[in-house]
């Protein structure tokens, strides 16, 4: 390629595959992705109760939080 021909081919070269590099660098997640479905309420089908407890001691861990995955 000519020197006149160069620059103009690398700069459409970087400007089309800049978009779908800055597009993988989302903020990173914790956890599931959200889905449709995450946002539709589901009916009680029943309860989980308990207490987080430390190994060690036994003495229960103030403001424990325990998640429970479908």
């Amino acid at each position: 390629m000519k020197t006149n021909t160069l620059l103009p081919a690398l700069f459409a070269a970087v400007s089309f595959t800049a978009p779908l590099l800055v597009h993988g660098q989302g903020a990173p997640g914790g956890g599931r992705p959200a889905t449709a479905t995450a946002a539709i309420p589901r009916a009680a089908a029943g309860r989980i109760t308990g207490t987080v407890t430390e190994a060690a001691t036994g003495k229960p861990i103030s403001y424990a939080t325990v998640s429970v995955l479908d």
